[in-house]
């Protein structure tokens, strides 16, 4: 299976984690608490 998704800086365009939408949440929910955390947004993997 395709890992989807990918957790990634908006700033910078760094992928911190690629999986499924929930392994991305979950890895955000986990790592990037918060409303400090604003500028690390889930995407869809360009193939």
């Amino acid at each position: 299976m395709k890992k989807g998704y990918r957790v990634f800086d908006s700033r910078n365009n760094a992928s911190f984690f690629e999986g499924t939408e929930w392994e991305c949440m979950d890895f955000i929910l986990k790592n990037y608490p918060g409303e400090d955390f604003a500028h690390v947004l889930i995407g869809e993997n360009e193939f």
